[in-house]
């Protein structure tokens, strides 16, 4: 069955079958009372996305592939406005958690919520609202990168201008160079542009800065900073602990698919109880020696010289294991 639309300032009559609206229509249902409940329908997730408190509500949720489970009654939320980290090692089950969020998996147990919705019954709701970064980027290999991201950007109401966003990537150069030409860096700036093209309000960035060149991950960094100055919330997995550190308000440590710790970064590393020291050394002072001595430092000199700033930082791997429970406490 068909419904005939009539556009009468343009004289237009336009068929829209049900199969596109992706209904199911009874042989006896009224054509009215279907468009209305779909109608309905879309009104109410629009009002659930607007309300929601949380941008993000994860609640005892469990995924296995198999007999191995990757992802163990994981339990957070994620306030609107802020960066949220996961970090873990690779095969935590990061990528998994994120995925489903997204809306590529369902939950074995427990549930998630994003924006106020349900990432698989109200995907079409769902999905102009938030920015995609997947780990693999999934470029068409014979498009330009240019062309690639005047695609994705049809898909928007009101994409981001093509061309700038391109310089902010750094990608100008590169913008008549085909994708499978691309260097492994390039790639991951025009999957980070294609999150970014339909101005999410939730942006996923899976692994953002793997295989990037020390620049351009900086540069990143400050992409990302930007994009929570604007208020959209993001959500980003890594295993660096310094880009954890530095760009997210709060981070969730896993590890074999459970929640280890989640607070803020200062209080993860505890940075706010490290001893820090300033002082100011005469030139050509040798610091490896110095952090070997343990002895107490030199008064500070403060006419001539380099200021130095010494602090102990946790590796991700100690942190880990300090935040392990004990063997008994993990069956």
């Amino acid at each position: 069955m068909q419904l005939v639309l009539y556009n009468r300032a343009k004289k237009v009559r336009k068929w829209l079958t049900f199969d596109k609206l992706g209904i199911s229509l009874p042989t006896e249902a009224s054509c009215c009372t279907v468009i209305e409940d779909y109608f309905i329908a879309s009104l109410q997730a629009a009002g659930s996305l607007a309300l929601a408190e949380e941008a993000i509500v994860v609640d005892n949720f469990s995924k296995s592939y198999g007999s191995r489970k990757v992802v163990d009654q994981l339990q957070f939320t994620v306030h609107k406005g802020e960066i949220f980290a996961l970090l873990g090692p690779n095969g935590a089950g990061k990528t998994t958690a994120v995925e489903t969020l997204e809306g590529y998996r369902t939950p074995d147990q427990g549930s998630v919520r994003v924006l106020g919705l349900d990432p698989i019954r109200e995907a079409q709701a769902l999905k102009p609202h938030i920015g995609v970064m997947l780990q693999q980027d999934g470029l068409y290999p014979g498009l330009t990168a240019r062309e690639v991201l005047r695609l994705f950007a049809g898909y928007y109401r009101q994409p981001q201008n093509i061309d700038e966003l391109l310089e902010r990537l750094g990608l100008t150069a590169a913008a008549r160079t085909r994708c499978r030409r691309l260097s492994g860096g390039q790639k991951r700036r025009l999957a980070l542009a294609l999150a970014l093209v339909g101005k999410p309000t939730l942006l996923f960035l899976d692994e953002p800065t793997a295989a990037m060149d020390p620049q351009a991950r900086l540069a990143t960094w400050e992409i990302i900073r930007d994009v929570k100055q604007r208020g959209t919330t993001v959500l980003l997995t890594t295993h660096l602990m310094d880009e954890a550190e530095r760009l997210a308000d709060r981070v969730a440590i896993i590890d074999h698919g459970r929640l280890l710790a989640l607070d803020t970064p200062a209080q993860l590393t505890g940075v706010n109880n490290a001893s820090i020291v300033r002082f100011v050394a005469p030139p050509g002072l040798d610091c490896t020696k110095l952090a070997l001595t343990g002895r107490p430092f030199p008064a500070p000199d403060r006419s001539r010289g380099t200021r130095i700033r010494w602090q102990h930082k946790h590796s991700t791997r100690k942190l880990l294991a300090a935040r392990q429970p004990p063997p008994a406490a993990r069956f």
